[in-house]
């Protein structure tokens, strides 16, 4: 679901050609309620991680890196996209990359766990 909110928010910028040239994407198909998908596949991401930590019995860490870390940082790539700025859409790709980090960093720490314990 990363990759599709990836994929979704970068062909974005495409619609027009894509509309032209009949290319019938996620982006074509949804570009009325954009934001809506986007704040959908966050919801899906967060929950799934949340399930995910829940039925592994991970820590409260990972909790606040994998789980909420990603959320934030998807979110507030959406909000900087919304003001349809190049230089927003800058910081917005640094939220991504952030959100990557957090993800994994949750993960890291909690098989770092197992190797110490």
């Amino acid at each position: 679901m990363l990759v599709m909110f990836y994929d979704v928010v970068y062909a974005r910028a495409d619609t027009a050609d894509d509309l032209k040239s009949g290319v019938k994407g996620m982006a074509v198909l949804f570009r009325n309620w954009m934001t809506t998908l986007l704040l959908s596949l966050i919801t899906g991401i967060t929950a799934l991680l949340f399930v995910a930590g829940q039925s592994t019995r991970m820590s409260a860490l990972f909790f606040q890196l994998s789980v909420t870390g990603p959320a934030v940082c998807l979110l507030t790539m959406i909000t900087l996209l919304s003001n349809n700025s190049k230089s927003y859409a800058w910081y917005a790709g640094k939220c991504y990359v952030l959100a990557i980090a957090s993800l994994l960093g949750g993960f890291a720490v909690e098989y770092y766990k197992t190797l110490v314990y």
